[in-house]
């Protein structure tokens, strides 16, 4: 399909959004899940990735909003299959506008109530693909924060098994991710405690 006929089904489908009290969330993953297909994007020159690219976020941005508005929740699973077959593979050409999506996702998923604990949890595996590449280091960064922010809401358990994991293996870099170890180690020490003084409450 060519970059016209993307636009206009995305705006087709952004107007039925904004019209409707159901999450099409999975209509937009139907529509652009052949345009994230492998074998398509390899035939694809760089302006056309570009493109595609910036085309993809900026539905993602608009439907992720109006669930917002809507009190619907955002998965985010298309974002997911965007960031794993076309942005991380086409990293030095989608990285400023990865950047610049990112600038205006993070403030709507933190206004989301009803989509930060599982949009949260859905993207942990784009974390560890950002991880992977320095050129993603401030996205990963930013990212991180929106992540350290809500650890009370993503919980000990998974906090320790998945974001500890990744901080830990940063923290050579910089004394900033060394504060972000502290962060969390000080959220599993605090609940640790908590949850220790409780059971001696529990017992006496």
């Amino acid at each position: 399909d060519s970059a016209a006929a993307l636009i206009n089904r995305l705006n087709l489908l952004m107007v039925l959004a904004r019209g409707s009290h159901v999450n099409l969330e999975k209509r937009m993953e139907d529509l652009l899940r052949p345009l994230l297909d492998s074998e398509y994007l390899s035939k694809q020159d760089y302006q056309s990735l570009k493109k595609i690219g910036q085309i993809i976020l900026d539905g993602i941005l608009s439907l992720a909003d109006i669930n917002r508005i809507k009190n619907l929740p955002f998965r985010g699973k298309i974002l997911l299959m965007t960031f794993k077959n076309l942005l991380f593979e086409c990293a030095e050409t989608l990285e400023g506008v990865w950047t610049n999506f990112l600038d205006q996702f993070v403030p709507i998923i933190e206004k989301s109530t009803k989509s930060k604990l599982i949009f949260c949890k859905e993207f942990y595996p784009c974390l560890i693909l950002m991880s992977q590449k320095d050129i993603f280091t401030k996205n990963l960064v930013q990212m991180l924060q929106l992540y350290l922010r809500n650890l009370s809401l993503l919980g000990a358990t998974w906090t320790q098994r998945n974001i500890l994991q990744i901080v830990k293996n940063k923290v050579y870099i910089s004394a900033n991710w060394i504060d972000y170890y502290c962060t969390v180690g000080k959220f599993l020490i605090c609940l640790l405690y908590t949850s220790d003084a409780a059971d001696d409450g529990e017992s006496v």
